[in-house]
């Protein structure tokens, strides 16, 4: 053996527990030695055996009460036990085995068949072994990814608010048109982004963009995208040329051409981007494979205005396709990721464009931030218990 396996033999017969003794010394193993069920438990109390070779009837306590105790004393190290005794009625063996023993030889005893027990026992006492240090490690690694899970909880919730905070505090309000938005992330981090602002003393631009996936690195894509379309350097950044405002088109394929598909990760975005002329209304606009806007017009159902195009990045050279169509006052659209209209519920379905539609309709007039917080609410409804999501943005705009 690779090491000693400690057992105490409980046996009052003096003849007896010199052989039992022998015969396990003669396994290599380390033996102690009680007259009495006393002695034995003052023992087990104070030391730990791998093994305990009993006689069912001696002074003191007897084996069975011994096993019941040591039953009782729940020790973390597990204790193989032998009884041995001249009952063989099944009755007698089944109490044996309830009282905690695991294993019984009928006196008197072949030293063969006491030595083949023992060496069964002691590979069942090892393997308990291996069991439990194999627990200890897992609990230790447990408490080790415990503690690493609530530090990367704690970064990604930084990351979040740090996220949020690119987000626009407020939209601009112009005299031609008002914006409200919701931005609602299915987990920390998130790959949506938004913004509405200012070009020059005639256009208003606004986007929105659903980068694929989840986590670090589609909310890295999606942060890094809200810094190269910020309007805070205009004729520094991607929204100009040689101090010319980029059309929406133009602008998609520029995307396209700095930003090519991750194809390691398929890391790519879809996006509308659009530009109102504060003195026309007409709102010319393209999209990356997002989904068509919502039109709410008084005196007719809301519609979907028309539009496509390939996910950003997706091919550099292949130009998208350039839409414009003219505002008028009152008018409503709403911009949003397939997140809001490709919510599933339990049963898989979605919940459809169709049903957007219905519900703006149903919604009729209410005041602008009304609508989104309920389109949200119906939203929430329809998943219902089913979590498995996308992040939810959408970007609302009324004609005054």
């Amino acid at each position: 053996m690779d090491e000693k396996i400690r057992i105490l033999v409980a046996e009052d017969d003096l003849t007896t527990r010199i052989m039992v003794k022998g015969m396990l010394e003669s396994l290599g193993c380390q033996v102690d030695e009680a007259c009495t069920g006393d002695e034995a438990w003052e023992k087990i109390e104070n030391n730990n055996f791998a093994m305990l070779i009993s006689d069912w009837i001696m002074p003191g306590l007897s084996g069975i009460e011994l096993c019941q105790k040591i039953k009782d004393l729940k020790k973390e190290d597990f204790l193989y036990i032998i009884l041995l005794t001249a009952k063989s009625e099944v009755a007698s063996l089944k109490q044996a085995l309830d009282a905690g023993a695991n294993d019984f030889i009928a006196k008197p005893f072949d030293r063969n068949e006491l030595e083949a027990r023992v060496r069964a026992g002691i590979r069942i006492v090892m393997l308990e072994k291996q069991l439990a240090e194999r627990v200890r490690e897992l609990e230790k690694a447990k408490s080790s990814i415990e503690k690493a899970n609530k530090r990367m909880k704690k970064d990604l919730i930084a990351a979040a608010r740090i996220q949020a905070s690119l987000l626009p505090a407020s939209l601009p309000s112009f005299p031609e048109c008002n914006f409200e938005w919701v931005y609602k992330p299915l987990e920390e981090l998130a790959g949506d982004c938004l913004n509405a602002f200012n070009l020059d003393d005639e256009n208003i631009g606004f986007y929105v963009l659903d980068v694929t996936g989840h986590g670090v690195q589609p909310a890295l894509l999606s942060v890094s995208l809200s810094r190269v379309l910020s309007p805070v350097f205009l004729n520094a950044n991607i929204l100009m040329r040689n101090g010319r405002l980029l059309s929406p088109a133009e602008l998609l394929g520029e995307l396209s051409r700095l930003f090519p598909i991750d194809f390691d990760n398929f890391l790519c975005f879809s996006m509308f981007y659009g530009v109102i002329n504060r003195k026309t209304l007409e709102l010319k606009y393209a999209l990356g494979a997002h989904p068509q806007p919502l039109l709410q017009r008084a005196g007719r159902a809301p519609f979907f205005l028309e539009g496509g195009g390939f996910p950003i990045g997706s091919f550099e050279d292949i130009p998208y396709k350039e839409f414009s169509f003219q505002l008028k006052k009152n008018d409503r659209l709403f911009v949003f990721t397939d997140g809001l209209s490709e919510a599933r519920n339990e049963k898989g379905q979605q919940f459809g464009k169709t049903a957007l539609s219905k519900l703006v309709s149903s919604l009729g007039y209410l005041p602008l931030r009304q609508v989104l917080d309920r389109l949200i609410i119906e939203n929430d409804h329809w998943l219902a218990t089913n979590r498995i999501g996308d992040d939810i943005t959408i970007l609302a705009l009324e004609i005054k």
